[in-house]
């Protein structure tokens, strides 16, 4: 099986599959770094606000440590090393690992830009309410849920990916890799 030229179908569409994630992946950074990257430092510059200012900086710095994690975790083969089984298999385990990793990085750096959003959020407002009445005000009650449901979908994800990765790791023993 290890070195069969013909790879069996479901494998061949899965890395397939996963392939064209990785891409439209890349592609989507690209172009929220764009928007992001060019738009709210062109706020700054018309604004003249020096809390944009900030904001325009931390932005580029979210930018800069979202692409220094996502070049880390996807390092490696772009594609199977040739088109065997194990070639196949050895990718399609690779891509779960990655995607696994990046369900973390994604949900600590998610965390990270919401608690600098909400203190940049904080101290900009004309008269700042006690902390405690500005994290319970209703106008925060959209970002609470978004965060929630964002939070059970990274939950759902992470045991979706968990699953396939084990299954992938016992048809390689099954297999005899």
């Amino acid at each position: 099986w290890e070195a069969h030229d013909e790879v069996p179908t479901d494998l061949g569409r899965r890395v397939e599959r996963e392939i064209r994630s990785e891409r439209a992946s890349r592609l989507a950074a690209i172009a929220v770094t764009a928007a992001f990257g060019l738009a709210v430092p062109w706020w700054a510059i018309l604004s003249r606000r020096v809390d944009v200012v900030v904001l325009a900086i931390a932005v580029w710095a979210f930018i800069a440590v979202c692409w220094a994690v996502a070049w880390n975790i996807g390092r490696g083969p772009a594609r199977p090393a040739s088109a065997t089984t194990t070639a196949f298999l050895d990718f399609a385990i690779l891509s779960c690992e990655r995607r696994h990793r990046t369900i973390s990085a994604a949900t600590v750096l998610y965390l990270a830009m919401l608690m600098f959003n909400l203190a940049w959020v904080y101290q900009a407002q004309p008269d700042p309410a006690a902390t405690a009445a500005f994290l319970l005000s209703r106008r925060l009650v959209a970002v609470y849920v978004i965060s929630a449901v964002l939070g059970a979908l990274a939950i759902w994800s992470r045991r979706k990916v968990s699953r396939e990765l084990h299954n992938l790791a016992d048809l390689r023993r099954q297999l005899g890799g």
